[in-house]
């Protein structure tokens, strides 16, 4: 019999039996100990034993079983831009993010991308710091330091601790709290097990050491989540539902894989309070466990708040299932629905819901208007700028302000990654004017939204005819907000932009227009002339600014589309300049 295995028949036999000189001697201890001594070296080292034997680090390899592949997916794989091939892995027609070099490009990620985006982009700028220039780690320091997205905070401070100067210093003072925060609760987590501490330790901690500490999860020892798993799954001892859902609601963020299983087992079988926590913390877990286990939930939910969360949770991972489900409840007259749709279309949302999710702007509720204006900052939708910036402009609570102008940097950074620009005058026109919830969801628009419609886009023709473009964008926009899948004032607004030579803003209302009737752009000759020589022009502008990989997206973009009317040496110009990009790509 080994050592080990006599000290395991001494723990099931106890201290009084067999010969207790024996165990003291196997655990180091002398001969005149007492039981109370005894006992408790023996149980600590059956138990170090036991945690040895665990694979914990298993948790972190991927799962060789095939993943269920997502029944729905995202709708970014319709967009040709440079932001909607970017990708976290290489495939055919991708762009992978860990092989860009722009730090322009990747700062703007940061702050426009989806989630698992944005976390890649932040491990890409590690790699960069690591062997970048003085101007590299100057790019990368503006950004980081004022970057409040807590999805990304624990990459991002790991970015952070590598910099100069004083957002370096105090990200690595930050980091020595932590590690002392960490050293305390693995000390009273020992004294908990065994028996000298009678109070949980994370009970022991003030609200914002817990959050500092468990925000970092993934660098804590194995013993401290082995300990996490057992009050998740209710096998500590002590703690009640209150302290077990405080501790999932602050483990959202953690993205430690070695907390899949208990956090999987909380799903299936937690009330449903905590089975939405789980799965927001699920969801912004990269393993393959993840995907199976909330498609698996969802499906069999009925419950209207935990069906919506856990659509929201599935849409990080990429399957967007339950989109229809969560748009159904915007004009639901419970607030707290509707705040659990805007949370679940920050991941799940496009271009389509910016319409309805700004008639939230007006809500009574300010947590639904903070949740719209977060909604609006993810999608991205240039349209959304004019009642954000009235927001900025007009509202008396900083919280609000904050939260817009955060907002505002995202749909910039993703129109510069899309090779757009802000346009430099805000029509006195809402961009997304506010109509009926019925007329939105009609699938033929009454005779009077019609009728408003033309007439705004004749008068825009009118201004457009008298050289007053100001006047006549205002029109053409209230037209294409009226009725959004109309193409005609999308195009004129493109032409109007074009013959300005505002290509960035001419770009965006080409794109909307390819959105709403693809054929009716492409068999118009006039427009796909103009629309090829914009991109064109775009293109050389975004390479001369430095950002090459998106000049290269804007080329394969537009030649995705049917250039049968543009002219030949427009078309050749293209395509020669979409290959010379390629061979310098593969040098």
């Amino acid at each position: 019999m080994t050592d080990l295995e006599a000290l395991k028949a001494a723990f099931r036999q106890g201290v009084g039996a067999g010969s207790p000189a024996e165990a003291k001697t196997l655990l180091g201890l002398p001969l005149d100990a007492g039981d109370h001594d005894l006992a408790q070296a023996l149980v600590r080292r059956v138990a170090l034993s036991e945690i040895d034997g665990i694979d914990l680090a298993a948790n972190r390899r991927c799962d060789p079983r095939p993943q269920e592949r997502p029944k729905r997916l995202l709708a970014t794989s319709d967009d040709r831009s440079f932001l909607g091939r970017l990708d976290v892995s290489p495939g055919k027609d991708r762009i992978n993010i860990f092989k860009l070099d722009d730090m322009r490009a990747l700062t703007a990620v940061l702050r426009a991308g989806h989630f698992r985006l944005r976390r890649a982009a932040a491990r890409r700028i590690g790699t960069l710091l690591k062997d970048g220039s003085s101007e590299t780690i100057r790019a990368a320091s503006g950004v980081l330091g004022a970057n409040r997205d807590v999805e990304i905070a624990y990459e991002v401070g790991a970015l952070q601790r590598q910099l100069p100067g004083a957002v370096g210093r105090k990200a690595r003072a930050d980091s020595s709290l932590w590690r002392r925060l960490a050293e305390e609760f693995e000390g009273n987590i020992a004294h908990f097990w065994e028996g000298t501490l009678m109070v949980e330790p994370l009970t022991l901690m003030p609200a914002e050491k817990r959050a500092q500490l468990l925000l970092r999860t993934r660098d804590l020892h194995d013993e401290s989540v082995v300990y996490l798993a057992a009050i998740l799954e209710c096998s500590d001892g002590m703690s009640s539902a209150e302290p077990r859902t405080a501790l999932l609601q602050s483990l959202q963020y953690a993205a430690d894989p070695r907390l899949v299983p208990s956090l999987r087992a909380v799903l299936e079988n937690g009330t449903a309070a905590v089975a939405m926590e789980a799965a927001r913390a699920l969801g912004r877990t990269e393993d393959p466990r993840v995907h199976p286990a909330l498609a698996g939930a969802y499906d069999r939910s009925l419950i209207e708040k935990e069906k919506i969360v856990f659509a929201g949770a599935l849409g990080h991972v990429g399957d967007a299932r339950g989109v229809d489900y969560v748009r159904s409840f915007l004009g639901s007259q419970e607030s707290e629905l509707v705040q659990l749709a805007l949370e679940s279309l920050e991941s799940l949302g496009n271009a389509l819901d910016s319409e309805a999710i700004a008639l939230l702007l007006d809500h009574k509720d300010p947590e639904v208007i903070v949740r719209a204006i977060r909604a609006l900052g993810r999608i991205g939708d240039v349209r959304a700028l004019i009642p954000l910036r009235g927001i900025v402009q007009h509202t008396p609570i900083s919280a609000l302000r904050a939260e817009a102008e955060d907002a505002l940097d995202a749909v910039r950074a993703r129109m510069e990654l899309r090779g757009e620009d802000v346009p430099e005058h805000v029509t006195a026109v809402h961009a997304m004017e506010v109509v009926s919830r019925a007329q939105l969801s009609a699938k033929r628009d009454p005779a009077s939204v019609r009728f408003r419609s033309h007439w705004d886009w004749w008068v825009g023709l009118f201004w457009m005819l008298l050289g007053f473009s100001r006047r006549a964008v205002a029109r053409f926009e209230s037209a294409a907000a009226r009725r959004p899948g109309w193409v005609n004032p999308l195009l004129s607004l493109g032409m109007i932009h074009a013959r300005r030579d505002r290509t960035a803003q001419a770009l965006t209302a080409f794109r909307r227009a390819i959105d709403a009737d693809r054929a009716h752009v492409e068999h118009n000759p006039l427009v796909t002339r103009t629309l090829a020589l914009c991109f064109l022009r775009r293109s050389e502008q975004v390479e001369q600014d430095g950002r090459p990989d998106v000049a290269r997206t804007l080329l394969e973009e537009v030649l995705s589309l049917d250039l049968r009317y543009v002219p030949a040496s427009v078309l050749f110009e293209l395509r020669r300049r979409r290959e010379a990009f390629r061979l310098r790509a593969n040098r």
